[in-house]
């Protein structure tokens, strides 16, 4: 199989899609000037040239200054490189290309069906895909409700329920994400993953004012391909959980500045979609460096790259 041109292919069925959808194309700055505690980004240094220039960071995402274009239409997208601190394995490369959009007349529903379309073209055919709801299946095989659980409480559910997540630095977050991974079986077809709790994003919209949030990953035979959820309309709550948390920077000040001013709609929903991965599983490869372009130039050097 020719990768470049299935991923050609899929970029071009992605475009489509989205213009059908009433979506316009934008770019926003892949040189940041700031970074946060910890998704750390990777270093763009101008300093020696140019001191006051100081120093710039590559994007992990484009999702914050995406969410701002929102100004200028209401469905908006960018497909362009992303960068992050992840060492090369079979499903991660340091630099790997996504398509994220927002919209500020969409939901979660919405954008599941975007996600089908997308997928569905990639495959040329349509799926049949799993919906998995976090929240039930705990409250199914635990008796408990992660809804009514605060952070901290949940921690402890999470270690009533399974001892072996008993680690002493571990956020609760990460013991989140190792429950679903050791108990929840996505591991084949099409599956989305939903009704997460509110401590795996410190931005999306609770449901209903429960500590559940609207928002899905979504899986290929266990491979992450796509993230989505719903923004928190109350900026305050939104704010102080960022804060927790360390996430809340001049980004997601600017954000709130903006919604507070109604340069922007309060009101909106994202999609990531890694297209490597996707061009991966389309392809049935095991190593996402198949899918990676020229990668012999890239900057790491080992043999394989030689």
């Amino acid at each position: 199989m020719n990768i470049a041109l299935l991923k050609n292919e899929i970029i071009k069925n992605i475009r489509e899609i989205l213009y059908e959808n009433e979506f316009i194309e934008v770019h926003t700055p892949i040189i940041r000037r700031g970074t946060n505690p910890i998704f750390k980004r990777p270093i763009a240094d101008f300093s020696e040239k140019e001191p006051s220039l100081k120093v710039g960071y590559l994007r992990d995402s484009m999702e914050v200054p995406l969410r701002a274009c929102l100004q200028y239409n209401k469905r908006v997208f960018e497909l362009g490189q992303c960068f992050r601190f992840d060492l090369p394995d079979i499903t991660h490369y340091p630099e790997f290309l996504m398509m994220e959009l927002y919209a500020s007349d969409l939901n979660i529903h919405d954008i599941k069906k975007i996600t089908k379309d997308i997928v569905n073209k990639a495959y040329n055919t349509n799926l049949s895909y799993n919906d998995v709801s976090i929240k039930d299946f705990i409250k199914q095989n635990h008796n408990i409700s992660i809804d009514t659980l605060n952070d901290d409480d949940l921690k402890t559910a999470l270690i009533q329920m399974d001892k072996s997540l008993l680690k002493s630095n571990s956020t609760t977050y990460e013991l989140f994400n190792d429950f679903i991974e050791k108990h929840i079986d996505y591991s084949n077809g099409f599956t989305f993953l939903q009704d997460y709790h509110k401590c795996t994003i410190s931005t999306a919209k609770k449901q209903n004012s429960s500590n559940t949030i609207n928002r899905f990953e979504f899986f290929i035979n266990g491979l992450e391909i796509a993230n989505a959820y719903e923004d928190e309309e109350d900026l305050e709550d939104m704010k102080q959980r960022c804060v927790k948390v360390g996430l809340f920077n001049y980004e997601e000040e600017e954000i709130c500045r903006m919604i507070t001013n109604k340069i922007i709609p309060v009101s909106s929903v994202g999609l990531g979609i890694g297209i490597d991965r996707l061009c991966m599983s389309v392809a049935k490869q095991h190593d996402i460096s198949e899918c990676i372009l020229s990668k012999k130039f890239n900057f790491i050097n080992n043999e394989e790259n030689k």
